[in-house]
């Protein structure tokens, strides 16, 4: 498999070879980093044997960091990525052979994401590692979110839709954390670049799925103005009904006012960063109406 999980066509080593290698993968002497390069060599070029040899159980290092990883890669690539993460985050700083094989799967993706923008598989995987608690110690690991919340934010052609609120904040770690590492200016440049190019992709994403939603706020809020707007109108309404409504609304209102900040900086468009105040203005404005009425 590739770093993708996909099969790759490659020669297989000689039997002879594979064998000694699981024999000697339950040698106790054996270190635990090169019972996981060995492993790792195993899963990959001959993972049914493994499977069904006892090298992994009788293997001291059956039940550490790598063993557990070894047997992830053994059941799926998706349950290896799935762990990869939290296994490095709690013993990457003794077992620093997991943390490479952590990094070489962030390159893979900030590789494949750079030439590929529209690849869902990386930008799969990514979204996996990230979820998992990736942090943004490196420029890889920066650029890795930058490209993934990009390619997520092209998917997303549904007004009615939008991202969930993690991917702003991870966006904002990211440029929080991104002038803190050490990088040559053509890397910082490139960075800030990507970090950029995701922030107003989110942000209009986000101003979309507002706007659609704004459509149906504009109306409640002329239908509740109309129908408080005279003496004689607000004796007839059912203010318990409307309180309601113009609950739902401030709070609609105070979503926007508090995330549309939050997104104001992180795009550099000038178009969008209007946009978005207006967006953002105009909220306000409702709310402080609303704020009349509501519960």
């Amino acid at each position: 498999e590739d770093a993708f999980g996909d099969e790759v066509d490659h020669e297989r080593p000689p039997h002879e070879i594979l064998h000694a290698s699981r024999l000697l993968l339950a040698d106790p002497t054996l270190s635990e980093e090169d019972f996981y390069d060995l492993g790792s060599f195993l899963a990959r070029a001959d993972s049914e044997a493994l499977k069904h040899s006892r090298s992994l159980d009788v293997s001291p290092h059956r039940k550490s960091p790598s063993g557990q990883l070894i047997a992830h890669k053994l059941e799926d690539f998706g349950r290896f990525v799935e762990n990869l993460v939290p296994l490095s985050n709690r013993y990457g700083a003794s077992h620093p052979w997991i943390t490479d094989e952590l990094d070489a799967l962030v390159r893979a993706c900030v590789g494949m994401l750079v030439r590929e923008p529209d690849s869902a598989g990386a930008a799969g995987i990514a979204l996996n590692l990230v979820s998992k608690g990736l942090d943004c110690a490196n420029l890889d690991r920066v650029l890795l979110r930058g490209l993934m919340l990009r390619t997520i934010a092209m998917t997303f052609d549904d007004p009615e839709s939008r991202p969930t609120e993690d991917s702003i904040r991870w966006l904002e770690e990211a440029r929080r954390l991104m002038p803190q590492l050490d990088l040559v200016d053509e890397q910082r440049e490139f960075a800030q670049m990507i970090l950029e190019s995701a922030g107003t992709l989110l942000s209009i994403v986000y101003l979309q799925s507002y706007l659609h939603e704004g459509e149906q706020v504009e109306m409640m809020v002329h239908q509740i103005n109309a129908r408080m707007s005279t003496f004689v109108n607000r004796l007839g309404a059912n203010r318990e009904a409307i309180g309601g409504v113009a609950s739902v609304i401030t709070k609609w209102c105070g979503d926007v006012d508090r995330l549309f900040a939050r997104l104001v900086i992180l795009t550099d468009d000038a178009d969008v960063k209007a946009d978005l105040i207006k967006t953002r203005n105009r909220a306000r404005e409702i709310q402080i109406q609303m704020n009349r009425y509501a519960r």
